[in-house]
């Protein structure tokens, strides 16, 4: 593919200034660094700590909100397309003031039609993957089904995190989901949703370089769709899979038979949680799966629209013995639509952004223009949760992405696009996390926030 960087200005109106450079090509450009600037959007704003080495955010440039309802695209912004931004950290502000940022920009194809699976990033930051859910949109395509389903993987190497490229690129199937890494750094996990009998795949990775990937059936899949996130256990000796139309969460043990031959088999019964399950993490010690689950279906207005709030489930993992017995130790409910999930690096705190229905059109009566977030305190002993402290998040349309920084002491969120009338931008809020002990963890507005390529979806964190 021929590939051509131009430089783009944009002014933010009220944050960081980024000004990135994009191209005309829908796949892929090289970008250079860029200069930002940042400052606070509130008077009264607390200062931001933001700390770890690097934010990377994802955004989809194809899609608008309420393509999810109306299945229209929206109007095309020229030469703006699926982007990765890489930010700086630490992110030290104690004031409003102006302050210049480099940050990094590079094209990369994704789609905000998968859960906020899509990137990964190596356990040495040196090398980032993406997987693509949907192609980028034709050339005058203005609708959803005109998107091309996507079938590929792509590596990026980080080792400059301003100046990101793309090295590698394989097909995996129709419709990859999600994407994760082992704990060793060589073994990708990735599931895809419309290739049946071959819904998990297992690529060897040799820093950017992808290796041949082996598929595997999971056993009663027959549908399209029912498979969603996936994720490697702390050991890198097994990985657990989200069944979304089976309200399941299944693990699997991965056998190494060597370098470049792998087998998998199921690991206990499968565990029952809420409703439409999409993601989770375990905990650094291993012993706990947090899942959040969205409450979709076929009962429900829209099949998502009328959602009622979601859950959290968290399951006691048992590594051990010929005839593991995984079991459900906590439930609790969260907001509306949990699609998006975070946990702290040290597994005490949990946080989904709660879409509500902020991704209606505007004209739509159900529309709500907020959105909010769910924090809860998880005991990383008994795996019990705490019952959620809920925050509205007044003109956040959309939120998928979220993460805490590298010390859990503050939290980054993603907007889709922001209520503006004269920017069509996405952005990342930030706020501070308070939690002392004993009492129930807090989130505090610090007035920053990130302006970023419309569409951002999903959050990750170098740290």
């Amino acid at each position: 593919m021929n590939l051509r960087n131009c430089v783009l200005s944009i002014l933010l109106l009220a944050s960081f200034l980024l000004q990135g450079c994009q191209s005309n090509s829908a796949t892929q450009t090289q970008a250079s660094t860029n200069q930002a600037t940042t400052q606070g959007t509130s008077k009264t704003n607390i200062p931001l700590n933001f700390a770890g080495r690097y934010l990377l955010a994802l955004s989809d440039a194809d899609m608008v909100p309420s393509t999810y309802v109306d299945g229209q695209l929206g109007v095309k912004q020229l030469g703006i397309e699926d982007t990765l931004t890489i930010l700086p950290l630490p992110l030290d502000l104690k004031n409003r003031s102006p302050q210049p940022m480099q940050v990094g920009q590079i094209n990369v194809s994704n789609a905000v039609t998968a859960w906020p699976l899509s990137l990964e990033v190596s356990p040495d930051g040196r090398s980032g993957f993406v997987v693509e859910t949907s192609e980028p949109a034709p050339k005058g395509a203005t609708k959803f089904d005109q998107l091309p389903v996507g079938t590929k993987l792509r590596s990026l190497d980080l080792a400059n995190p301003m100046n990101p490229r793309i090295v590698d690129t394989i097909e995996l199937g129709r419709r990859p989901e999600a994407v994760d890494i082992n704990p060793e750094g060589d073994l990708l996990a990735v599931t895809t949703s419309r290739e049946p009998g071959k819904q998990v795949h297992l690529i060897p990775v040799k820093g950017t370089k992808l290796g041949q990937p082996q598929s595997f059936p999971i056993e009663g899949l027959k549908a399209e769709g029912e498979i969603g996130g996936i994720r490697w256990h702390p050991s890198g000796r097994f990985f657990a899979i989200n069944l979304q139309t089976r309200d399941e969460v299944r693990f699997y043990q991965v056998i190494r038979e060597d370098n470049s031959k792998f087998q998998i088999r199921q690991w206990g019964e499968p565990v029952k949680v809420g409703k439409f399950p999409v993601a989770g993490y375990f905990t650094p010690n291993g012993q706990f799966f947090v899942t959040n689950s969205v409450h979709w279906g076929e009962n429900v207005d829209g099949f998502f629209v009328g959602a009622p709030p979601g859950s959290l489930t968290s399951i006691r993992f048992v590594n051990e013995g010929n005839n593991p017995k995984h079991q459900v130790i906590s439930t609790i409910k969260a907001g509306i639509s949990p699609e998006g999930l975070a946990m702290s690096r040290d597994g005490r705190l949990i946080a989904t952004p709660n879409m509500i229905r902020s991704y209606l059109p505007w004209d739509d009566s159900r529309m709500t223009s907020y959105s909010s977030i769910s924090l809860v305190r998880m005991n990383p002993d008994t795996g019990q949760l705490s019952s959620p402290e809920e925050y509205r998040l007044d003109g956040n349309v959309l939120p998928q992405g979220i993460v805490f920084d590298a010390e859990g002491k503050n939290l980054a969120v993603t907007s889709f696009i922001n209520f503006d009338l004269t920017e069509r931008r996405g952005g990342i809020h930030f706020f501070r996390v308070v939690d002392g002990d004993g009492d129930k963890p807090r989130l505090e507005t610090t007035g920053f926030k990130a302006s970023v390529v419309r569409g951002p979806h999903q959050l990750f964190l170098i740290p």
